[in-house]
């Protein structure tokens, strides 16, 4: 049987983990990997690590995986992005991390983390081949 924190978890989102900006000071992203989740496309609002209101479009729950900010999602599997490109990458549907939270077990150990995504509009500008570290 599923614990508590995985038993709501039914979707699948994709993700590109931040890992560096590149020599522009643009983004440099991992190869993507799927995962398990909870989306919730839901506008709300929060703070962020600055304690400046922003304006949020989603909210994913994600298990066995901890996601940098600024990291960006696609709600769906790997195999539902259209195209043959590799690394496979969504032209629409783009959202960034931009809030971070932590939910605890009832044995107060980490289950799993919460993020408050917003929509984003470019396209992911560098993406590591798999297994490639950031120079």
């Amino acid at each position: 049987m599923p614990s508590l924190e995985e038993i709501d978890c039914q979707d699948w989102c994709v993700v590109w983990a931040k890992v560096g900006d590149d020599a522009n000071a643009e983004g440099v992203f991992q190869y993507p990997q799927q995962a398990r989740c909870r989306w919730v496309d839901r506008k709300t609002s929060s703070l962020d690590a600055t304690g400046n209101t922003i304006s949020l479009d989603a909210q994913v729950a994600v298990l066995g995986m901890e996601i940098p900010g600024d990291s960006i999602l696609w709600h769906g599997k790997i195999t539902e992005i259209a195209g043959t490109a590799d690394p496979p990458t969504p032209t629409s549907g783009l959202y960034q991390v931009k809030s971070v939270s932590s939910a605890d077990d009832l044995w107060g150990d980490r289950g799993r983390n919460e993020y408050g995504l917003q929509r984003y509009r470019n396209t992911i500008p560098t993406v590591l081949e798999a297994n490639q570290e950031l120079s």
